[in-house]
């Protein structure tokens, strides 16, 4: 009786319920996750394409942000500069207690100043002699040239500081706006190279006093790194990003992160970004976006980077690829194990 039973038993594979399963469940369940695949991946690419833009978009906003600091200290020194063309040169008591109070006024800015040339109006020697010059005998040189600096004395803080300016003949800040103006005939603002100045690295904002088509002199605000270093650290830890600034010569202005340090002043072939810092360095004119490998770290990382106009500067942001996709993942891996 079990044999005949045995013999009228059809295999699985034959039976109807097997069959269905064969021909209709198995493909049907292929194709729906190879579509539940697809629909995974691509949402993913998507969603990886617009965090990218959003990392574009942050260092664009970095950059804008970086360039009204920048524009703010240039129209600083520029109109410094007018007051002098308007009417102030030569008045040096004056010229003086408005150069402080351009440093009083503006707390970003770390110095403020005037620098004649030697003798610029012919009164140097005669107001060295007189009593107004006792008053602001701080910033002049020992033959009367003024050279008011007025500068946040780190020995004091909170303190102001008058001394006259040095090297003159040999640094950007004033060789090389006298420079720039004698070569071209029309004045221009510098913004110089980042550098050590009464022991503190800044960067300088200035613009050549011409009188009557002559230079005779510049207006200019300083900046410290520090400050810029501190506004940076903010932005990175604001934005979650490792943020680089990076002057028009190629030198580190200043960089803040979890993993940077010391990059100041440095010029960027001597960090060890220099491949991955160089290349967007050269494409420096418009927006660029790199996956590479970051040097210190060792992990895919995105490095967006962006022009800054004034001072022609650029700003570079970056951010390990695993946490911009990593948080997509962990929500599609769930649905695609699910379907």
């Amino acid at each position: 009786m079990s044999s005949d039973l045995q013999a009228d038993r059809v295999p699985f594979r034959r039976s109807l319920a097997g069959r269905i399963l064969l021909y209709g469940g198995l493909p049907s369940a292929a194709i729906m996750a190879v579509v539940t695949v697809f629909v995974a991946f691509s949402l993913l690419a998507n969603q990886r394409e617009t965090l990218e833009n959003t990392l574009t978009q942050a260092a664009e906003q970095v950059a804008a942000e970086i360039d009204r600091g920048n524009t703010k200290a240039v129209m600083a020194s520029t109109i410094m500069a007018l007051a002098q063309q308007r009417g102030m040169f030569g008045d040096r008591v004056e010229s003086t207690a408005y150069a402080r109070e351009v440093l009083d006024s503006f707390p970003e800015f770390t110095g403020a100043y005037f620098g004649y040339e030697p003798d610029a109006d012919g009164a140097d020697a005669e107001f060295l002699k007189s009593s107004e010059a006792e008053g602001v005998r701080e910033g002049l040189d020992d033959k009367g040239r003024f050279l008011p600096y007025w500068f946040r004395d780190i020995q004091l803080p909170g303190s102001l500081k008058l001394e006259p300016l040095v090297d003159m003949e040999t640094s950007l800040y004033y060789r090389g706006v006298k420079e720039l103006y004698e070569k071209s005939g029309r004045a221009q603002w510098l913004i110089t190279e980042p550098y050590v100045y009464e022991g503190k690295m800044i960067v300088e904002q200035v613009y050549p006093i011409v009188i009557d088509g002559k230079f005779v002199g510049v207006a200019g605000v300083d900046r410290a790194l520090d400050d810029i270093e501190f506004k940076l650290r903010r932005i990175s830890i604001r934005e979650e990003v490792e943020v680089f600034l990076i002057s028009r010569s190629g030198r580190v202005i200043a960089a803040s992160g979890a993993s940077i340090d010391g990059f100041n002043t440095r010029d960027l072939t001597d960090t060890p970004y220099k491949d991955i810092l160089g290349r967007l360095f050269a494409l420096r004119a418009e927006p660029k976006l790199l996956l590479e490998t970051d040097p210190i770290s060792g992990e895919n990382s995105y490095f967006a980077s962006s022009p800054i106009p004034t001072g022609d500067w650029l700003v570079v942001v970056s951010r390990p690829e695993l946490d911009l996709v990593a948080p997509l993942r962990a929500t599609l891996l769930p649905v695609i194990g699910v379907s």
